[in-house]
């Protein structure tokens, strides 16, 4: 089993490999690292593909691609603007879940670990280690894939979607370790659509702007109508689609009307509803308010949903509490993962993390204790 000791080893050389999104040689790096951490008894698949590579390691030659568990993982990370952030730190810190500060409960000391991707999700890796380590030295008949991405803060179109789509990584069950902090079982997490809206117009001299069509005054009453629908579900968390309109851009001078515009917006949908119910609508708005526009997507990712009532979830769940002092919670997540690649398999995606949090920020952190009961927790899962 996985000792503290080991387990802030290894996450301190996974820190210390500045494994930026889009970096491929350094999040090569890591995935080399990797390899030196397994058994020799593993099977080992290496992929490249375009932008990203892929590590896939099995108990299992015969089930390496459809194991009964697949534990799916990242290990490219965000830029950090603190150098000190690439050598992993370690403290003492009063931890609580919130669930259990509102049930009356007193914080524990814990050692956590600091530095960028400690929890986005670098500490996942030594836990997939550990677990495939065990299941091969005990000849466990369960058959297990530990599954590591290095795009996945690009949108993993590269990796997590190639794959799931073409090289038809199919676990039974799938855990997904990157949503769900401080032992939140997430249950659903909503899609994502990006889309770039191009509008033209016609050109004409800005004084006399009769004789042209300003595309920035089409594509704003776009907008405008987006917002009347959308604008209201961005004031606080909801489950209904949200509007986020990030980039919008026209123009080269001051005294020319405008022929040609753009806007870039980020849709974050439920499962209730779907990409091309949203595509239709921005095209329905469009021609109401009689804008010639080209809608572009971007990326997209379906909405996943795993019934929190399956047995297979109710085992995951159980096992994880008999492992931990914190009280588990079912939740729904507004962030996205590798995880929405697969939503249209019906694989029960399993996803909840230790206790952690800050990710991205300059004081990410992950709880080394709280790993080494989620290590628990899965191991007993699996194996039983």
């Amino acid at each position: 089993m996985l000792t503290k000791e080991k387990l802030s080893n290894q996450l301190k050389q996974l820190i210390a490999i500045r494994s930026l999104s889009g970096n491929f040689e350094l999040n090569s790096k890591v995935l080399d690292l990797v390899q030196t951490l397994i058994s020799e008894k593993a099977v080992v698949k290496r992929v490249k593909n375009k932008t990203a590579e892929i590590l896939l390691i099995s108990n299992s030659k015969k089930y390496i691609m459809n194991p009964e568990f697949g534990f799916m993982v990242h290990v490219d990370v965000v830029a950090a603007s603190n150098e000190k952030l690439w050598i992993m730190q370690t403290e003492q810190k009063e931890c609580i879940t919130p669930q259990d500060k509102q049930a009356g409960k007193e914080a524990i000391s814990q050692t956590v670990a600091l530095g960028r991707g400690v929890s986005d999700m670098k500490y996942s890796v030594p836990i997939g280690i550990s677990i495939l380590n065990d299941l091969i030295k005990q000849n466990s008949d369960r058959t297990f894939t530990l599954a590591i991405t290095t795009d996945e803060e690009r949108g993993g179109f590269d990796g997590g979607s190639y794959l799931a789509n073409e090289m038809k990584f199919r676990p039974q069950n799938l855990i997904v370790p990157d949503g769900g902090d401080n032992w939140n079982f997430v249950y659903k997490a909503k899609g994502i659509l990006h889309i770039r809206i191009t509008c033209k117009g016609r050109a004409a001299h800005g004084s006399r702007p009769w004789k042209g069509k300003n595309a920035i005054s089409l594509i704003n009453k776009v907008l405008y109508e987006l917002n009347s629908r959308y604008e209201m579900n961005n004031f606080e968390p909801n489950w209904n689609t949200t509007m986020n309109p990030g980039v919008i851009s026209g123009g080269v001078s001051v005294n020319q009307v405008c022929d040609l515009a753009s806007l870039e917006i980020d849709f974050r949908y439920p499962e209730t509803t779907s990409i091309e119910a949203i595509t239709k609508e921005v095209e329905d708005i469009a021609k109401k308010v009689g804008a010639d526009i080209e809608i572009e997507t971007m990326s997209s990712g379906l909405a996943t949903f795993t019934d929190p009532k399956l047995p297979i979830v109710k085992k995951f769940i159980q096992a994880m509490q008999n492992n931990t002092q914190s009280k588990i919670f079912v939740e729904q997540n507004f962030g996205a993962s590798d995880a929405r690649h697969f939503a249209a398999f019906n694989t029960p995606i399993l996803m909840m993390k230790p206790m952690g949090g800050d990710i991205h920020e300059n004081t990410e952190w992950i709880s080394l204790d709280a790993c080494i009961e989620y290590e628990k927790g899965l191991f007993e899962f699996i194996t039983k």
